[in-house]
């Protein structure tokens, strides 16, 4: 025969002292297990902007001109993005000297961001910072120089491209120094002269770099000037 086990309460007698016992009920003992506690799902993780690429810190040793210079490595180096005149364009010698003003001597940091290390011509690809100070943001907002070479004229974006077009704006807003916008009006007339007699040469296709180092004479730039040859914006360039 098998024996029930039945839970009952417990009665527990409790004699105060005037003698008369009160009964008190106990409960009964219960194998009810603990109330478990909600599962806590993990966090999502926050995505967070990819940091720019580490930079190497040189010194610059020669300024070649307002977009280009060179580092005690012997390495040549064209800065990201801007562009400035040639040295038979009118504003080479006031770009250059801005330029020498900002880096020449200075250890500054070469950070890459252009979808390419080298151009065409061997010259190393990089944002020029002095501290906290970008040379090339620095030469968009004084007006010594354009945003070019991106995403807007066939190149691929830069990682501060948002960042120059905005500098070139706040310049070109407040009328900054553009040494071209001065010149005598007889002084363009004659550069519109082409020197070999009124012969052009043929505007190039976009493409590649192009400076007028490549050319051997005026280009017409009438229909289009994607290589930025015509600094004065007279149809004609490399003049």
């Amino acid at each position: 025969m098998k024996k029930l086990l039945l839970a009952v309460p417990a009665v527990v007698l409790f004699v105060p002292a005037c003698g008369q016992a009160i009964a008190v009920d106990m409960p009964a003992e219960t194998d009810t297990p603990p109330t478990s506690q909600p599962t806590v799902e993990p966090a999502a993780p926050v995505e967070t902007a990819e940091p720019e690429p580490q930079g190497d810190e040189l010194v610059v040793t020669y300024i070649e001109d307002g977009d280009t210079i060179e580092v005690n490595t012997g390495e040549r180096v064209r800065l990201i993005g801007i562009d400035t005149p040639e040295q038979s364009e009118c504003g080479f010698e006031e770009a250059s000297q801005r330029m020498e003003v900002l880096t020449l001597g200075q250890t500054v940091t070469l950070t890459p961001g252009a979808q390419d290390d080298v151009d065409r011509y061997g010259r190393l690809l990089r944002y020029v910072d002095v501290g906290e100070v970008d040379a090339g943001e620095v030469m968009l907002m004084s007006g010594f120089a354009i945003p070019r070479y991106n995403s807007t004229d066939g190149y691929g974006e830069h990682d501060r491209e948002a960042l120059y077009e905005a500098a070139y704006e706040v310049g070109e807003a407040a009328g900054n120094f553009n040494p071209c916008d001065d010149e005598p009006p007889s002084i363009i007339e004659e550069q519109e002269t082409p020197v070999d007699g009124g012969q052009l040469l043929p505007p190039p296709a976009p493409g590649p770099d192009l400076d007028c180092s490549d050319f051997s004479g005026p280009v017409d730039t009438s229909g289009g000037d994607p290589h930025g040859l015509d600094r004065d914006h007279d149809g004609v360039g490399c003049e």
